[in-house]
């Protein structure tokens, strides 16, 4: 039977009741195994002993507790490894570094290919480098494999400087992309400058898109470089007010212009409207960067400046708010104009391409609109279903497809080196180092590696490597691993409880953590539905819950029982709307509620979707709105259709309006800073 997507709340008494025997009955669904609770042996005891030594800097105890390991267990090595690092710690006193450099050279050979030799390296590289010692770094930088804007690149670069090179092309990448430049780009900026291998061209276009997203560090280094004096500097920086009032130079006016837009585009615009003495290449971008901060604001105006900013030599960010920034007036016309200033890449997005067929159907252009939406339509994430829906190609799940071949035994898997390490880490509840492992074991695999992975990891009850490896197939789509249904008895027992849709829950934990119980995020939110510690004593709080402690977030049927009342509390002080609850989850209930009163007016729920301000949140609601659909087409075998979920959202009520609370937010209580992130 069909769940109600808004229902009514159940009477309290029978609420609470349910709520006690979430809590107190027995998980149907076992972490599998893997990450069990079995009492570790004594190869493991020695082990966790060992790691714990390491945290306390204790090297004496790392080295006493890895010779309690047996040579021949597959973790053997990791004691040494959390030695050398520990010891690489800046706030560690190293006696004799040389010998420790020669230790950590003998560990990444001895361990080549590895993912504790690859961890090794990215840490022991960058601390050679600011020793200056080069050799080395020369030596072994061929091994790593930075991504393209590590600052690891940037040191590469000084390197080549040093040895009377050009800087090259991928450090230059590196340089150009880094918000901030830190420590190590800003010698590689300094090394260049002083080689003539920086010209004011460079330090100009460095200058403006650091102006663009707020990088003052980065404005700091390049300003000075430009010859901006540092008491102009410092004032431009700390005061673009009293800057802008007592500068003439076109620099100092550009940051000042540019910096004042992030607080307060109406004053920047103002300010740029009154002067006739700015370029006009920077009076294009500066009303670009006017135009793009106001429509993270919801700005009404945020158009009628981001049109003067099209033709702006803009980066990718700003130029995506410029399109939002039409879509925001409902400007059709407007919205393809600013998608053909993206780059040609981005412009080729699912997200972009949905968006060029939308503003083709509202210019009357429906027949290129119709081939845009059939070109992208599938079921591989919100903007293909999307398309899929819209182009009258909705279906349900795809059906199961033929494996592909040759089939991989997950044993055999599970007998290769990183694998057999993963899963020994993984008991150990060893998930950072786990994970590593795992991706070193299946770098360059094939469709059939990865499906025998996924089944591998399901059948340890590692859920989140199953659901990401089955989601990595690019010729196989096998939606009963991509969509796993763990913990279904505790959860649709929570789901009821809180009346709410079984398919949202399961949508909305597969985004927070992937069914991995254990699970913490970098701000310390815990288990399957990502609770931070606060949010959790407050939710016991309001319960009326005694004797709450934040290790219980970690037990799956508390963990569910505390998200979805939190689910239920945010939807009902949201009228009901799945889209404004999933981002109130993520970003705290009063920030949806104030940006629906921004937007002023009702608006279909995908446009206001694409209009969320924080890129993480807008991402996590469209994952979240198509997970719901996918799990609705599991669960009930139903079409997978987004607008439903998305519905429209109305203007409401802004935070603080009603009987001086704000909305959903309890009085006193600072909820939004309770969530998640």
């Amino acid at each position: 039977m069909p769940y109600p997507l808004y229902p009514a709340p159940l009477p309290l008494f029978a609420s609470l009741l349910l709520a006690c025997l979430l809590i107190l009955g027995r998980p149907a669904v076992a972490d599998a195994g893997t990450e069990s609770s079995a009492r570790p042996d004594a190869n493991e005891q020695a082990l966790l002993d060992a790691r714990e030594a390491a945290l306390r800097r204790d090297e004496a105890a790392v080295r006493a507790h890895s010779r309690r390991i047996d040579p021949a267990h597959p973790l053997a090595a990791y004691p040494e490894f959390w030695r050398l690092r520990m010891l690489l710690d800046d706030r560690f006193e190293i006696p004799d570094p040389a010998a420790l450099d020669a230790e950590i050279a003998a560990f990444i050979t001895a361990h080549a290919g590895s993912a504790l030799a690859e961890r090794l390296l990215a840490d022991w590289l960058p601390s050679l480098g600011r020793r200056s010692i080069w050799h080395l770094f020369d030596e072994y930088f061929p091994l790593a494999s930075p991504r393209s804007n590590d600052p690891l690149w940037c040191l590469a670069g000084v390197s080549r400087l040093l040895r009377g090179l050009p800087a090259g092309a991928e450090p230059l990448r590196a340089w150009s992309e880094r918000r901030e430049l830190g420590e190590d780009c800003e010698l590689l900026t300094q090394r260049m400058y002083e080689a003539g291998q920086l010209g004011t061209d460079r330090l100009d276009r460095r200058l403006r898109s650091a102006l663009e997203e707020k990088a003052t560090d980065t404005i700091r280094v390049i300003g000075r470089l430009l010859g901006i004096g540092a008491d102009d500097l410092g004032l431009v920086l700390d005061s673009p007010a009293r800057a802008l009032a007592g500068s003439g130079d076109p620099r100092v006016v550009l940051i000042a212009i540019g910096l004042l837009a992030r607080p307060s585009p109406d004053q920047a615009a103002e300010r740029l409207a009154e002067r006739n003495d700015i370029p006009e290449t920077d009076a294009q971008l500066l009303w670009a960067i006017i135009g793009a901060s106001a429509g993270r604001d919801l700005d009404a105006r945020a158009w009628e400046w981001a049109r003067r900013g099209l033709a702006a030599d803009a980066g990718r960010d700003t130029r995506e708010w410029l399109v939002r920034a039409a879509m925001l007036a409902e400007d059709w016309p407007g919205v393809l104009a600013a998608l053909d200033r993206l780059d040609e890449t981005d412009a080729a997005t699912p997200r972009w391409t949905y968006w060029r067929a939308r503003a083709l159907t509202a210019t009357g252009a429906s027949d290129a609109a119709r081939a845009l939406l059939a070109l992208m339509a599938g079921t591989d994430g919100y903007y293909p279903m999307l398309a899929a829906e819209e182009s009258g190609l909705a279906g349900g799940r795809p059906e199961p497809q033929a494996e592909p071949q040759p089939a991989i035994d997950p044993a055999s898997l599970a007998a290769r080196p990183p694998i057999a390490r993963a899963l020994a880490l993984y008991r150990l509840g060893l998930r950072g180092e786990a994970q590593r492992e795992w991706l070193a074991g299946l770098r360059g695999a094939s469709d059939a590696e990865l499906l025998g992975a996924a089944r591998l990891a399901c059948s340890h009850g590692i859920f989140d490597r199953c659901i990401n490896e089955a989601s990595r197939m690019r010729g196989h789509d096998e939606w009963s691993l991509r969509y796993l249904l763990p913990y279904r008895e505790p959860l649709e027992a929570a789901a009821r409880a809180h009346e709410l849709d079984p398919a949202w829950v399961y949508g909305l934990i597969r985004q927070e953590s992937r069914f991995a119980p254990a699970a913490r995020s970098g701000v310390g939110a815990r288990g399957l539905m990502q609770i931070m510690p606060a949010t959790g004593r407050w939710i016991a709080r309001r319960r009326g819950i005694g004797g709450f402690r934040t290790v219980s977030l970690e037990e799956p049927r508390t963990n569910l029982d505390f998200g979805t009342w939190y689910m239920r509390h945010v939807l009902d002080g949201l009228d009901g709307s799945i889209l404004l609850a999933s981002a109130g989850y993520n970003a705290g209930p009063g920030r949806p509620a104030r940006w629906r009163a921004s937007v002023g007016r009702a608006v279909d729920g995908a446009l206001f979707a694409e209009l969320i301000p924080f890129n993480e949140t807008r991402q996590y609601v469209q994952n979240v709105i198509a997970n719901t659909a996918a799990y609705a087409a599991m669960l009930r075998d139903e079409p997978l259709l987004l607008h439903r979920l998305l519905g429209e959202v109305s203007p409401g009520i802004a935070p603080g309006e009603a009987d001086g609370e704000s909305g959903p937010q309890p009085a006193g209580s600072p909820l939004d800073d309770l969530v998640q992130r």
